[in-house]
């Protein structure tokens, strides 16, 4: 059990990204890998690792794998920004169980909101998360195709 929760983190911390995800830096000068979003559906379905692209009227353009998918906003329950697990040397276990359980993940529930509510949000996610090689928007998240 200890050699597996070992090779997780060493996964995880040093997997190489790939030259396509490596565009921008973050504060600390690293390469920055694009955002990783989970997208919970009506019904129980999910999307997994998508990119968040744009709002497109009444609906979110994701990416996943080679394709884009429009999903719209009336079906979003919720819409989790998947963290990257980091490893820091002197910060004991409960760091890493929290961020292997997803505990470090920025969840937005979505079940609640009215369809104007729910395009305030996903402005505001698209505003504060833009992707590697995207510029930042500055017109209240709305970003041109």
């Amino acid at each position: 059990m200890k050699i597996l929760f070992v090779l997780l983190i060493a996964i995880a911390v040093g997997a190489p990204a790939t030259a396509g995800a490596q565009a921008g830096a973050d504060a600390g000068g690293r390469p920055r890998r694009p955002d990783r979003w989970q997208v919970q559906l009506a019904g129980g379905q999910y999307l997994w690792d998508v990119r968040l692209l744009r709002e497109s009227g009444d609906s979110l353009v994701v990416s996943q794998a080679d394709s884009s998918v429009s999903v719209p906003l009336q079906d979003i329950q919720q819409l989790r920004l998947i963290r990257a697990t980091e490893m820091r040397a002197g910060a004991g276990t409960r760091e890493a169980l929290g961020a292997l359980s997803g505990a470090n993940d920025e969840v937005f529930d979505l079940t609640v909101a009215d369809a104007e509510e729910r395009r305030r949000i996903v402005r505001q996610i698209l505003s504060e998360h833009p992707q590697p090689g995207q510029p930042e928007s500055r017109d209240g998240g709305q970003r041109k195709p």
